[in-house]
């Protein structure tokens, strides 16, 4: 009985042989296929792993596929040793099979972009370097599906867009394409050298863009800056979104951050070799001109207090403003106003100089000192003058208008 039923058992499984080698042959069959028309496996382990010696053009099917599957994962030494095993094997077993030599060159071909991908990387990590023209010659790289080849790629295209001015074009493939890669696929960025750094820095700089530009707008059609609370990165190839912050913070800060602005634009132009574009220079002219009618009115003020010291004679009255970015210029200001009407102005001079001096103490120069000293005593001068008038005046009225001392 036991023998009868050992042997019913035997049977039994012999006969579910042909059904796994036929379901086998036919996802085998269908991965290769799939893999022939879009490059893509669904899933290489599901796959039985072909007899080397009895299973020839499967095996190198199965290699083949298995390579293209490693490569883009991104293992590719382990890609590189499954190529060089499909190298050893006798090329008439693959090249009567249709489709195979055309698939196995164009993983090669991938395979080198990658490495002439990650050579230009490595250089342009160090020079900033880096043409269109370059990385389009890549052949493989732009179709790769290895995503370290894709993410430098796209980055380094995204970069030379940027340093050509073309702004939308560089951020729509820097967040479509590099970014989609770091954020939303298998892709670590950490495991590519410079690339997490680069990504964040540019990620960082489109976002700072957005408030740029609607800060820019915002000036371009008001003409009132409402200034800048960030520093967008500088990426020397295209200083233009620096020079933009530059103006908006110098046109806010006219006396503080004026000057210094236009310095630094002067420098990214020499250092870049770039000029802005037309509304940009319009608006550095502009801030130029602010800078230097500035300077223009503390020249004016100067020079009619240069006139004014040797005698307390104001020579410019009218000739110079009360608008400077220093305290000292408009004390000077206050100082020959008061000489030049001490009755009707000099008391009210020298308290406007001294609200100012209580809101924020300055040193001044000493001949500034000295002058307020003279205004002030000039002053109490006339108040004592006009009292004894006041006297003079009353006694003469009361006498009858009879005159009966002289004032001298």
């Amino acid at each position: 009985m036991r023998t009868y039923f050992s042997f019913f058992c035997l049977l039994f499984s012999i006969s579910l042989l042909p059904t796994a080698t036929n379901a086998q042959t036919g996802n085998f069959d269908e991965t290769w296929k799939e893999f022939l028309e879009n490059n893509k496996i669904s899933d290489m382990s599901v796959l039985i792993k072909p007899n080397k010696q009895y299973e020839q053009q499967d095996y190198a099917k199965y290699l083949l596929m298995n390579t293209n599957s490693n490569f883009c994962q991104s293992d590719v030494e382990d890609a590189e040793e499954l190529m060089a095993e499909i190298q050893q094997i006798n090329a008439p077993v693959y090249t009567s099979i249709p489709g195979y030599v055309r698939k196995m060159d164009e993983l090669k071909t991938r395979i080198d972009a990658y490495h002439t991908m990650d050579a230009i990387w490595g250089r342009f990590l160090q020079t900033r370097s880096v043409t269109q023209d370059e990385l389009e010659a890549v052949e493989g790289a732009k179709a790769s599906c290895e995503k370290q080849t894709l993410a430098k790629y796209s980055f380094m295209t995204a970069y030379q867009h940027f340093c050509e001015g073309n702004v939308v074009r560089a951020k729509d493939i820097f967040e479509n394409r590099t970014l989609r890669l770091a954020e939303k696929t298998s892709l670590r960025v950490e495991d590519v050298e410079g690339l997490a750094g680069e990504v964040a820095n540019m990620k960082s700089m489109f976002q700072d863009m957005d408030r740029l530009d609607a800060a820019w707008n915002s000036y371009v059609q008001t003409g009132v800056s409402p200034g800048l609370d960030f520093e967008i990165a500088l990426y020397p190839c295209n200083p233009v979104p620096k020079m933009k912050e530059l103006v908006l913070k110098g046109a806010l800060d006219l006396c503080s951050a004026g000057p210094e602005a236009i310095e630094r634009i002067k420098t990214l132009e020499t250092q870049s070799g770039i000029s802005p574009p037309r509304e940009v220079a319009r608006k550095i002219a502009d801030l130029e001109a602010l800078i230097g009618k500035k300077n223009a009115e503390v020249a004016a003020l100067n020079e009619a207090w240069e006139a004014f010291i040797p005698d307390n004679v104001v020579k410019h009255m009218g000739l110079y403003g009360y608008e400077y970015c220093e305290k000292e210029p408009l004390i000077r200001a206050y100082i020959m106003d008061g000489f030049a009407y001490v009755c009707e102005l000099g008391e009210e001079m020298l308290q406007k100089i001294d609200d100012l001096q209580n809101t924020d103490r300055t040193p001044l120069e000493q001949i500034t000192m000295i002058k307020i000293n003279e205004l002030a005593a000039l002053t109490e001068e006339y108040k004592a003058n006009g009292a004894q008038i006041e006297r003079i005046w009353d006694r003469f009225v009361a006498q009858g208008d009879r005159l009966t001392q002289d004032y001298v």
